[in-house]
């Protein structure tokens, strides 16, 4: 008679994983006015821009950008990913970064008229970049000079007759 005699022996692995927490190798946030401002009631035609780039860093990322007004607006036209509320217009987008996808660069068109504006229009523009527990910020300022001109008063008596002095 032949015994035979089995033994199993049970190994348990445990992997814990630490999630890198990535390397930021770009991160620029600008402003570009891509029209010419003539008087006080152009219209500001602009570009918000981002480009960033994450390395060694695995998972979901979100963009926000800022715009701060220095005035009332009133909106032409706007990214559907951009809100107003008061005096701040706010970008945001979210993406999947992988070794694969490592690069943002975004855009965000903006049209708006400023509804009381001095001599100067000093815009200026915030991102913050949100991966995991962490985050980096950077801004940009561009400050356009509105151009001025001359009042000509035109004096009128009741009958509408122009006068002169």
């Amino acid at each position: 008679m032949l015994v035979v005699s089995l033994q199993v022996l049970l190994i348990t692995v445990i992997y814990n994983y630490i999630k890198n927490n990535g390397e930021i190798t770009e991160n620029d946030v600008t402003k570009l006015q891509k029209n010419q401002i003539t008087d006080i009631n152009s219209e500001y035609n602009y570009v918000l821009n981002y480009n960033g780039k994450i390395e060694n860093y695995v998972g979901e990322v979100t963009l926000e950008l800022t715009d701060i007004l220095p005035y009332n607006v009133v909106i032409t036209s706007m990214d559907k990913r951009c809100t107003l509320d008061g005096k701040v217009i706010t970008c945001k987008e979210t993406y999947n970064i992988d070794e694969n996808n490592q690069v943002i660069n975004e855009s965000f068109d903006i049209k708006l008229r400023y509804t009381n504006v001095g001599s100067e229009v000093t815009n200026k523009v915030e991102s913050r970049l949100i991966y995991g527990n962490n985050e980096i910020t950077d801004e940009d300022k561009v400050t356009d000079k509105v151009p001025y001109g001359v009042v000509i008063a035109t004096y009128k008596d009741t009958d509408g007759n122009e006068l002169y002095y």
